[in-house]
Parts: structure tokens; C-alpha cells; sequence
């Protein structure tokens, strides 16, 4: 298995570092030539391919000025932009048009106060579509009304209804643009957190449980450590491996049974974000305090016009309200504490930064934030409950499973052999 996947691993990096420099290069108007044929034929993975080699060739032409390169290169997106919008309207698909949109959303933010955005740009007409030319700002629209038709007609994993979802929230509320659309995403945190509520929930007091077993994993642990420090042989841990098993076993608990809550709660979180997505047009109706078309306006687009635009302030405060919750949230383990904390902050930070590269909805992001408190609240909340003491369940002798006795409060062990009452165990105190 090993050298498999090392074979695969030598062969994605021949494809992705070695080929590349084999392929010989090539002048920018060839490629330009064939992006045009491409746009031509609807070929929307060809162009996709062709702009990036575009790109390649245009930086290493000497002869060009900054501008004159990143008016070349605006040209060719709005080839690719328009090829990939034939090719959705065509299909009807609603998985082809998303990046576009996306794609002309920040050809906007770079390029609305240029001229370049209302000079039109030659394309190929189709039977189709006719046009031979076409604006930039004029693209954007077209791409945002395919966008959001196929929004509406096209459901979530071809089965939810998560366009009618979201509007009928709106639409309950008065569909009031500085209102129903943040208003929305705060009901759908609220519903969502209700519906995963309970699993959530056996999952924090899992991790409870689990941490009451800490001070016995770390005096196995102890045992197996070598006198002198350093990593323990390999010929030891997997009888260690076999002892924390076994410890599990004796109080009836599963390792792995943190992990059924979380992938039970995933296809939700996908399905809402995936339906907020299909919603996104319609959330550009939304306004949110600093979230309006006079903001968006003034600071160029650093802050959103409106909903269904990118905040980078609003990814802010979801990047800090991420950090503080990896804070708040207790520690199962607290022999470990201080690397949790920092495993808490630097996901956060990473996760944080990486949204400020990914063209995601204000709205979302808002969603994302109210979830965020609410189950920062439950965290809370389930980690002050009362906590039975740590109480075995199996004989670790025999493997009989402790029973309580008939018309006694003390539990007796079923099975070969009856050895009495189950032993409690405290955590040690830490001196």
C-alpha cells in the first residue's frame, strides 16, 4: 500500500512540476487565437485552461506596460466569462455559473471606476447567441440574471428545495431590505443549532466523559515511557495501544464515538450553505448596519454593498468571533490544555484568513457568525451541567458486564464470574 501510494505521489508531481516546464512556450496572440476559437465552440474548460497559459505569456512579454497587460488580460476573462455563461444557459447548470459569477463579481470590484468596464469586447456569436460583442458591466448583469433563474429552478443536490426555503423566510418576515434578509440568516442559525442541538449535545458530554479518563490514559502512558524520556519503541505501543483499548472497554466507552455526531451534522451545514448560494442574488436586496450600496461605494468595495456581496470587516469580526469561541470553549483534557488552545487559535486563524481569499456571501458569512454564539453558548452551557462520576461497566477480569442486583442499589457483575460491586473512579486532583 505504501509504494502505491508513493507511485501516486511521484506521478502527481510529475504532472503538476516537471511537465509543466517540458511544455514548450508560446506566444501570447496564439493563445489569444485559440481562447477566441474556444469561445467560439462553447469550450468552457478549454478557455478555462487557455486563460491561465494566456496569463503566462503575458507576463513574460517584456514589450507590454503594466496596463497594457491587465487590459489584455481583462479582455480574455471576459472571453472565458462569456464562454462559461453560454455553456451553463445551454446546460442549465447552475454548478457552471456560480464560478462565473464569482469571477465577474471581482472583475467588478478591480475594474468599475475604469472605462474599461462599459468598453465593449468582441466575442463569437452562436446561433444562440448573436451578439458579437459584449461590456463587461453588461456580462456581470447578464451572468447575475442566469445566476439567480437558475437559482430558483435548480435544487440543492437535486432533491431540497433551498431557494423556496430561504424566500419563504424572507418573504415571513416583510422581505424588508434592511430587515427580512439578515433577519433570515439569524432564523436559519436558530433552526439549524435547534435540529443539531441534541447531537451536539451527546458529543460535548462525550468529550466530558472521555476527559475523565485522562488521568488513567496518562499513567499508561507513564508505564510505557521510557526511564530516560524520549519517544516510545515501537515494539510498546501497540501493547499500549491494547491497554487504552482495554480501558475503554472496562468503563463502556467508544474513542470513536465522538466522531458519529459531527458527521451526522455536516450534510445539514452543506445543504444550508449550498441553499444560501442559490439564494445569493436575492441577498443582494439585503442591507446589514455598515452593509449598504453608499459604503460599498465609497470605500471601493473593501466593504459590501449590500448582502450578497464579500465584507471583508464582517470576515473580520467572524475571524475574531472564531478565536474567542477556541477560548471560551473548555478543554476536555486539561493535561493538554495549553495545546488545545493554541491548535483552537491557529485553525481559527487559518480558516480566517483563507475566507478572505474565498468569494463567499456576506450573508453567509452573517449566518456563519449568529451559529458561531449560539453554539459558543451551548459549549458553555453543557460544560457547568453536573457530571456522574467515572464508573466501570465491564469486569476486566472475566469481561461480565456489571448489572445492578435485584431489589439492591448495588450493581453485581454478569457473567463467568461474580466479583461484586463496580469500582468508581475520580480524577486525581492535580497538586
Amino acid at each position: 500500500m505504501r509504494i502505491i501510494l508513493i507511485g501516486m505521489l511521484v506521478f502527481l508531481g510529475y504532472q503538476l512540476f516537471v511537465l509543466p516546464t517540458q511544455r514548450p512556450s508560446r506566444e501570447a496572440a496564439t493563445i489569444f487565437t485559440e481562447l477566441q476559437a474556444a469561445n467560439k465552440d462553447i469550450k468552457d474548460l478549454t478557455a478555462k485552461r487557455l486563460l491561465d497559459e494566456y496569463g503566462g505569456a503575458l507576463n513574460k512579454d517584456s514589450k507590454l506596460t503594466t496596463e497594457q497587460r491587465d487590459k489584455a488580460y481583462l479582455v480574455a476573462e471576459v472571453l472565458l466569462a462569456d464562454t462559461q455563461y453560454k455553456a451553463a444557459s445551454l446546460r442549465k447548470d447552475f454548478g457552471r455559473i456560480v464560478p462565473t459569477s464569482d469571477m465577474m463579481v471581482g472583475l467588478q470590484r478591480r475594474w468599475i471606476n475604469d472605462p474599461a468596464w462599459t468598453a465593449p469586447v468582441e466575442v463569437t456569436p452562436h446561433r444562440d447567441f448573436p451578439r458579437t460583442s459584449v461590456t463587461p458591466s453588461q456580462l456581470k448583469e447578464d451572468v447575475r440574471t442566469l445566476s439567480s433563474d437558475l437559482g430558483k429552478t435548480t435544487p440543492v443536490w437535486g432533491f431540497f428545495p433551498g431557494y423556496e426555503l430561504i424566500d419563504a423566510i424572507v418573504r415571513m418576515t416583510g422581505a424588508a431590505p434592511g430587515l427580512s434578509y439578515w433577519l433570515c440568516c439569524l432564523i436559519l442559525a436558530l433552526v439549524v443549532r435547534s435540529i443539531v442541538f441534541p447531537l451536539s449535545h451527546k458529543q460535548m458530554m462525550w468529550g466530558r466523559k472521555m476527559s475523565q479518563l485522562s488521568p488513567l490514559m496518562n499513567e499508561i502512558k507513564a508505564k510505557y515511557q521510557p526511564k530516560g524520556g524520549g519517544p516510545i519503541p515501537l515494539e510498546k505501543q501497540n501493547e499500549m495501544n491494547q491497554a487504552m483499548m482495554n480501558l475503554y472497554k472496562e468503563y463502556g466507552m467508544n474513542p470513536a464515538a465522538g466522531c458519529a455526531p459531527v458527521m451526522l451534522q455536516m450534510p445539514l451545514f452543506l445543504i444550508v450553505y449550498q441553499a444560501m448560494l442559490h439564494y445569493r442574488f436575492e441577498f443582494e436586496k439585503g442591507t446589514f448596519l455598515w452593509i449598504n450600496e453608499a459604503i460599498g461605494k465609497s470605500t471601493n468595495g473593501f466593504l459590501g454593498a449590500n448582502l450578497g456581496q464579500k465584507d471583508y470587516a464582517l470576515l473580520t469580526i467572524y475571524a475574531i468571533s472564531m478565536v474567542v469561541t477556541s477560548l471560551l470553549t473548555p478543554v476536555s483534557d486539561p493535561t493538554n490544555a495549553r495545546q488545545a488552545r493554541l491548535m483552537g487559535i491557529g485553525i481559527s486563524v487559518t480558516f480566517g484568513v483563507m475566507m478572505f481569499f474565498w468569494p463567499v456571501p456576506s450573508a453567509f458569512v452573517l449566518y456563519w457568525t449568529f451559529t458561531n454564539i449560539l453554539a459558543t453558548a451551548q459549549s458553555l452551557w453543557a460544560y457547568r451541567l453536573p457530571l456522574p462520576p467515572l464508573e466501570k461497566k465491564n469486569d476486566p477480569g472475566t469481561g461480565g458486564i456489571f448489572a445492578a442486583a435485584p431489589n439492591s442499589g448495588n450493581p453485581t457483575v454478569a457473567g463467568p464470574r461474580k466479583t461484586g460491586v463496580p469500582q468508581r473512579h475520580k480524577p486525581k486532583k492535580k497538586k
